[in-house]
């Protein structure tokens, strides 16, 4: 089980701010990845012959899972973060752990450009819910 270190309240505060961010931004998972690959163009070429709309639907899916896992009732987020965790280890899509830093920077920069009510505080929440999580369920995969 995860650590918890992101109470209830502040669960409460990323998922407002998420879904805050998706009613701002239709375009919200497209500018994520415009950004991620933008820092780190290696990165594109992973995701050659994907289907990016789909890709943006899951994208979503997985930061809504990642988020109610602090929640109080997050066993289906916790075994989804986990299947997710399997998928990116490197005897799935082989994803290294040095990407992770610019997944991470590309959803925070998205999130702060779509959020009205964007501040440091929702900031160090993100930083901490992102940190715990790629640790937890990504890194902690990939032998």
């Amino acid at each position: 089980m995860i650590k918890k270190s992101i109470t209830h309240d502040e669960c409460q505060k990323l998922l407002d701010c998420f879904y805050r961010c998706c009613r701002a931004n239709k375009q919200f998972s497209e500018k994520f990845y415009e950004t991620m690959f933008q820092m780190e163009p290696q990165i594109k070429v992973m995701f050659s012959g994907v289907n990016m709309n789909e890709q943006g639907r899951l994208l979503m899916i997985g930061i809504e899972y990642l988020l109610r896992s602090f929640s109080d009732d997050n066993t289906v987020s916790l075994i989804q973060l986990k299947r997710l965790g399997k998928k990116h280890d490197q005897r799935n899509l082989n994803v290294h752990p040095k990407y992770y830093k610019f997944w991470k920077e590309s959803l925070i920069k998205t999130i702060e450009e779509s959020d009205e009510r964007w501040n440091e505080e929702i900031h160090d929440l993100w930083v901490r819910a992102l940190d715990i999580s790629i640790e937890e369920y990504l890194i902690s995969h990939y032998e």
